[in-house]
């Protein structure tokens, strides 16, 4: 598997190699494809965070700010400390 991105996944994201930290630019795609699929976050201390709709989260320069708003609750990502992007549908 290549750094960076997850499968199975096929149908939004392409394998990127080389990559050494997520690119803004990257998760901006992914909340701009239509249909949109949600997604999860996978950071490199393990933890995982769900983008389950595109107006809940927010690409800033250096981070991501995720909401879900049925729990009230956000979250800071730094794009330096996502290490891959998998579908929310994975299996």
């Amino acid at each position: 598997m290549i750094r960076g991105i997850c499968p199975p996944f096929p149908s939004i994201l392409r394998y990127i190699e080389g990559m050494d930290s997520m690119n803004a630019e990257t998760v901006r795609e992914l909340l701009r494809h239509r249909p949109f699929e949600p997604f999860k976050l996978r950071m490199t201390n393990g933890d995982v965070f769900e983008v389950k709709h595109p107006k809940l989260a927010l690409v800033l320069k250096t981070k991501v700010i995720i909401g879900d708003p049925e729990n009230d609750r956000s979250w800071i990502c730094s794009l330096l400390h996502i290490s891959a992007i998998e579908s929310a549908q994975a299996a």
